[in-house]
Parts: C-alpha cells; sequence; structure tokens
C-alpha cells in the first residue's frame, strides 16, 4: 500500500510537467483514464498508433506536436459534439413550447429575433462545419481559421444582441423553459448562447490555435 501511495504521489506530481510538454497532455490524459477505469478514446489512440513509424523511431519535438495536434483536434471535436447536442436540446425545448401557446416576454417581439433566429441558424451550420473539417486527419488550416472567426463573430453578436434585456425578461424566461430544461439560462437558443458565449469564444479561439499548428 505504501508503495502504490509513493507511485500515486510521483505520478501526480509529474502531471505538471507532462503537461507543459507538446504531446505531454495525450500522455497524461491517457494515464489517468487508465487509473481511474474511464473509456479511453479509441479513435484518438488509433490516430496516434498510426503515425508515421519514421516519427516514432525519431522522437523528440517532433512526435510531440504530432500528438499535440491530434489530441487537441480530437478535444475540440468533442466539445462540438457537446455543443451541438445542447444546442440541439435547447432548440427542441423552445419549439415545444412554442407549440403549446407559449410566449415569449414582450421585449422578445421586435425585428431583431428574426436576426437573433438567423445567427442561431448560421451557427449550427459552422459546428456542422467544424465538426467536419475535426474529423479529418488533416484538415485545412485556412478552413479552421475561417470557421473559428466566423464562430467567434456569431458568439459576440449574440452578447451583444442579448445584452440589452433586462434580468428580470431573461429570468421570467429562463424559469418558463427551465420546466423542460432543468437548469437553463436563457428564454430562447439565442438567449442560451449568449450564456454561453465564453465557452463557445473559446472553442473559437482554439480552433483558429490549431490551424497554426496545421500550417
Amino acid at each position: 500500500m505504501a508503495v502504490w501511495k509513493l507511485a500515486r504521489k510521483v505520478w501526480e506530481e509529474s502531471i505538471p510537467i507532462l503537461n507543459n510538454l507538446p504531446g505531454g497532455a495525450f500522455w497524461s490524459d491517457w494515464y489517468q483514464r487508465a487509473l481511474d477505469g474511464r473509456p479511453q478514446n479509441w479513435l484518438l489512440l488509433r490516430d496516434i498508433a498510426l503515425i508515421d513509424g519514421a516519427l516514432w523511431q525519431a522522437g523528440g519535438d517532433e512526435l510531440d506536436r504530432e500528438i499535440s495536434r491530434i489530441a487537441e483536434r480530437y478535444r475540440l471535436l468533442e466539445e462540438v459534439y457537446g455543443l451541438k447536442a445542447e444546442l440541439a436540446k435547447v432548440r427542441a425545448a423552445d419549439a415545444a413550447l412554442a407549440h403549446r401557446g407559449h410566449n415569449h416576454p414582450p421585449e422578445l417581439v421586435s425585428s431583431d429575433a428574426s436576426e437573433l433566429a438567423g445567427a442561431v441558424d448560421a451557427l449550427s451550420m459552422k459546428l456542422d462545419d467544424a465538426e467536419q473539417e475535426l474529423e479529418r486527419k488533416q484538415p485545412s488550416p485556412s478552413q479552421l481559421r475561417s470557421i473559428g472567426r466566423a464562430i467567434k463573430g456569431l458568439a459576440s453578436a449574440f452578447l451583444r444582441y442579448c445584452g440589452g434585456f433586462t434580468h428580470k425578461t431573461l429570468q421570467a424566461s429562463a424559469d418558463e423553459l427551465g420546466k423542460s430544461l432543468g437548469k437553463w439560462a436563457g428564454p430562447a437558443p439565442g438567449f442560451y448562447l449568449a450564456s454561453q458565449s465564453p465557452k463557445i469564444i473559446e472553442l473559437a479561439d482554439a480552433l483558429i490555435r490549431l490551424a497554426g499548428k496545421y500550417q
């Protein structure tokens, strides 16, 4: 037992060192998952295993950079999957409430509402684009950069639009939709996305950074 505790302590102390290496985050996550008994991302492991043999033999920074690129691509892909699932859930619940005759607060009834709905649709399409690009083994840097910039622009638009509504308006609608969604922070998909804007902007910035790794 003492040996196991010592080994665990050594491992925990090594995590920050590993995470500072180009491919270290992958090895850290892989080993931690094994320790915890959590499932591995087998597609990620497959692509790591299929790295060109010459790179494996050479080792060093070039191999670390390739592992880092692959691991980051899969990490962002999981984020895109998650955001798409959340958005689909919110849109479905919002549509169900509208079908039952639910009306949004008066502040939402304006010509801007259609523009917001269009922005939601645009984000959904850009997430589809991001998914398709990230599923490629060699994504296009220009495409990743373009998608990232578009997503960032849309997230900023949600913040600008929704920032004009009062807290009372947001809370009243959140309470209504909360009956269907549980913990949810907005009266419509646009407001939900406004609440998630920091996370969406972080995803957009990460896509742009990843593009630089494929130059």
